[in-house]
């Protein structure tokens, strides 16, 4: 539960601490592990999968989880970048034998340690008596069914001998793969089951009344009396107890109904005797009585009220004329006076060219440096003539 810090850096030593000892870390804590168990839940908890294949896939998430927290935390682990580790086993079994050296010092192989009958997914739970009471009524069941078989064969043979007939058919239950998988994995003919079906739930219910007093493993060995390998499955002592209170609970809520029900008829008999006949004047109810109308004097005139702030009626002294169509009014005038400011030619405005040219030159848009009359200076000049001299094709 308490393992040594390693550094961020990736180099696998340990981190120490400013007295230059070694940090350890505590896992004993339950956030990891609830962390865990969400990661879970979110990715496997939508999918519809049968056992084998959720067993299959919690196997590859705790060893993936495994693999990635031993990079993180064993000092030395080496990052191989996938998870196929019994490679690296074969790998450094094979350096090993050809060159007497560990490719991985750190690396421990799984590989060379024997199997083991331990298991991580789903085990048998059941006891030795109870395996023993499945195993006998599950051959019951079979011979019957065998015997069965076999004379409707020798009924089809005397009916036809000419006709050829397959091989002999074998007895066996009708499962499903789901139920196959826990009966290979619980060592058992038929899957311990928890209570689903119709019938096995009206069959407790004598069940459960006859043996009140009786513990959940002995009903669970007695249970074995009335499996059928079709509607009724074997049951582990947990599931006779985890049903046996939700029937316990709807057992009182149908008793508590059934002592109710005669007096709930009383009282319906009691309510038709007291309603009145059909035909029967009815007593007339009498109405509380309202406010008194106010006097003459005491009432406003105003044909509009209000009441918690909203007005109730028309005002005919502050009435609002409905609003005509609406149309865009005119211009504002300028400030100078009503008529637009004419443009003109900042250049030849202060060189002092008067309206003449100032309000009809190349400047008026394009700037001072396009003014036809005048230059930087000041000075009079014709821009063509100055565009054709500064670009070369003329020297006048």
């Amino acid at each position: 539960m308490y393992t040594k810090k390693l550094r961020d850096d990736g180099s696998g030593l340990v981190k120490t601490n400013k007295f230059g000892m070694d940090e350890i870390e505590c896992c004993r804590g339950t956030n990891r592990v609830e962390a865990f168990h969400k990661n879970l839940n979110n990715t496997f908890g939508s999918w519809h999968v049968g056992v084998g294949m959720t067993e299959v896939l919690l196997a590859e998430r705790r060893h993936r989880h495994n693999h990635n927290t031993s990079e993180r935390r064993r000092a030395g682990f080496p990052r191989i970048g996938h998870y196929d580790t019994w490679l690296v086993d074969s790998l450094q079994s094979l350096v090993r034998k050809n060159h007497a050296i560990l490719l991985y010092p750190s690396w421990v192989n799984a590989s060379d340690y024997k199997d083991t009958p331990e298991s991580f997914n789903t085990v048998p739970l059941h006891s030795q008596e109870l395996d023993t009471a499945i195993e006998n009524k599950c051959n019951t069941l079979l011979e019957n069914m065998q015997t069965k078989i076999d004379q409707d064969l020798m009924r089809e043979i005397r009916k036809d001998s000419a006709k050829k007939y397959k091989r002999r058919r074998r007895a066996e239950f009708k499962l499903t793969s789901d139920q196959k998988y826990l009966c290979e994995t619980m060592g058992t003919k038929l899957p311990l089951l928890p209570f689903t079906t119709v019938e096995e739930k009206k069959l407790f219910t004598d069940f459960a009344s006859q043996n009140k007093h009786r513990d959940d493993r002995w009903l669970a060995l007695e249970w074995c009396n009335f499996v059928d390998g079709v509607n009724i499955f074997p049951k582990l002592p947990v599931h006779i107890r985890v049903y046996r209170k939700k029937w316990e609970k709807n057992r009182r809520v149908s008793n508590c109904v059934r002592s109710a029900k005669d007096k709930s008829i009383t009282l319906r008999e009691l309510n038709k005797v007291i309603q009145p006949r059909s035909g029967a004047s009815e007593q007339q109810v009498l109405h509380p009585i309202g406010f008194e109308e106010p006097a003459p004097q005491a009432r406003h005139n105003n044909p509009a009220e209000v009441v918690g702030g909203t007005m109730i009626g028309s005002d005919i002294c502050n009435e609002v004329p409905p609003p005509g169509k609406k149309t865009r009014g005119k211009d504002r005038p300028k400030s100078g006076g009503s008529q637009k400011r004419r443009r003109k030619c900042t250049r030849c405005h202060e060189s002092g060219g008067g309206e003449r040219t100032m309000y009809d030159c190349g400047g008026i848009g394009g700037g001072p440096r396009r003014c036809d009359y005048y230059d930087d200076d000041g000075v009079r000049r014709c821009y063509k003539c100055f565009k054709m001299k500064g670009s070369g094709k003329s020297d006048h």
